[in-house]
């Protein structure tokens, strides 16, 4: 059994077993009684006489020594001496009480303290949790935008705001990293000073170690005291017997005092140590709620930039499915340009140089600038050649080449001439066909449309007509 668990046994014992305190009690006045007998015996010697041996009565007390003894009683000062112990104990006992009191306060702060940081704890993986979340949304709607925006070129610009925003975002996690950082700092540094308070108490328990080796050179010299006193008649010896008992009862009573006086050191001491815990706790508290504030700040910002990204989404959507409806539109046209092209026989289309296995094949290669002249040819053999189905066909397919040509630029590139009837004849922009047709006059059959590059504004093909 440790000092420790006899300690605690004893205390419970002094709090809750009265007949251990009335024994106690007894213990404490039979101590005093033995100072009292100590005190008379030094100043009362009983002779060394033959005469006096037949005086000695039961008990081996003479007479005189009897009278000198209840002379010299002083039961005033013992029921002072009493009332003096008691008191004693009583102060010693309150406080006790106290401190336990104290102790089991400060442990109910604690266990508050760490209640509401165990709390504070799961709130911040709440948060924490929602912010991932958050995250994860805001990623997956980072990547929705890059899907819309692969669709349009001019919509790079919003691309590169979401980087912008992503490199916020991951500054604002270094400065959570860094605060983290410092958070485990102060932990060393509280764990070093927690350090020099076991390095105070370690001294202080050298310190206790030097009194109680005192203490043990006082209680040798006391013992050397009382072996001198040993050699006292014989007729004393009784008397001294008793004196050594209470003697070594007084030293028990002594060494329970300073035990309960050092365990009144301790728990003052634990005390401290709780307090301090406490104040950790506190300042621990704080720094969560500040930490909970900054993820409820930071998650309120993810939530406002979804709320934007969704409202990009949407718009971009809108435009998504209204240049899908365009293209649709479009495309349309071409498949059915496509279709009645099929309609000429394989040498004709072969002479409008257009490749043509498929319809992606049609789009791609009339969407080439240096082909219009050989479907604008095409068309104009057809029409010279009396084919007018096939030259309408040739010339819608002509115009829907125009069209793809001019949506690959940023300007229309590609004019066809808007040609009158009526108008006069300008070798510079006409042209005519066989032999009946007059090269002056005005304009009378448009045969064929020419058409211009407004790049460099000449004519590529003039229109063709009969002038007359």
């Amino acid at each position: 059994m440790t000092k420790i668990e006899v300690r605690q046994i004893f205390f419970e014992l002094l709090t809750e077993d009265k007949e251990f305190q009335q024994k106690l009690t007894e213990f404490i006045l039979a101590a005093v009684a033995e100072k009292f007998v100590e005190r008379v015996a030094q100043e009362v010697e009983p002779p060394k006489t033959e005469e006096s041996e037949p005086a000695v009565e039961q008990g081996g007390y003479t007479k005189d020594f009897v009278e000198k003894v209840v002379e010299y009683s002083d039961f005033d000062k013992l029921s002072e001496d009493k009332k003096s112990v008691e008191s004693q104990r009583d102060e010693l006992q309150a406080k006790f009480d106290k401190l336990n009191d104290d102790k089991k306060s400060v442990e109910s702060q604690r266990d508050d303290l760490q209640a509401k940081f165990d709390k504070l704890s799961d709130d911040k993986k709440s948060v924490e949790r929602q912010r991932d979340e958050l995250q994860a949304k805001f990623d997956k709607l980072s990547n929705d935008k890059k899907v819309v925006e692969s669709q349009r070129d001019d919509l790079q610009a919003k691309f590169d705001k979401l980087s912008d925003d992503k490199k916020s975002v991951e500054s604002q996690r270094d400065e959570l990293q860094a605060k983290f950082d410092k958070l485990s700092n102060d932990k060393k540094v509280v764990e070093s000073q927690r350090d020099e308070l076991q390095a105070k108490f370690d001294k202080l328990s050298n310190d206790k170690k030097v009194v109680e080796s005192q203490r043990d050179e006082l209680q040798a010299k006391f013992d050397k005291l009382s072996d001198d006193k040993k050699s006292v008649e014989s007729q004393r010896d009784e008397l001294q017997a008793k004196f050594d008992k209470l003697s070594n009862d007084k030293k028990s009573v002594e060494r329970q005092r300073d035990e309960l006086q050092a365990k009144f050191d301790k728990l003052n001491d634990d005390k401290k140590v709780v307090e301090s815990q406490r104040d950790e706790f506190s300042r621990k508290f704080e720094n969560v709620c500040r930490e909970k504030e900054l993820v409820e700040s930071q998650r309120d910002e993810f939530d406002r930039q979804l709320e934007s990204l969704l409202k990009d989404k949407e718009t971009l959507e809108i435009e998504r499915d209204e240049l899908k409806k365009q293209l649709a539109e479009r495309f349309a046209e071409g498949w059915d340009v496509y279709q009645t092209f099929l309609n000429l026989d394989a040498t004709t289309r072969e002479n409008s140089g257009l490749y043509a296995i498929n319809f992606e094949s049609f789009i791609c290669s009339g969407a080439q600038q240096r082909l219009l002249g050989e479907i604008w040819e095409a068309a104009l053999d057809c029409k010279r050649n009396g084919k007018k189905d096939d030259a309408e066909i040739f010339w819608a397919v002509f115009s829907y080449c125009v069209y793809l040509v001019n949506a690959a630029q940023k300007d229309n590139i590609i004019e066809i001439l808007n040609t009158q009837e009526g108008e006069r004849y300008d070798t510079d922009k006409h042209s005519t066909s066989g032999t009946n047709s007059s090269t002056q006059g005005v304009v009378r059959e448009i045969i064929l449309a020419g058409y211009k590059n407004n790049i460099n504004r000449k004519i590529v093909k003039k229109s063709n007509v009969r002038v007359g």
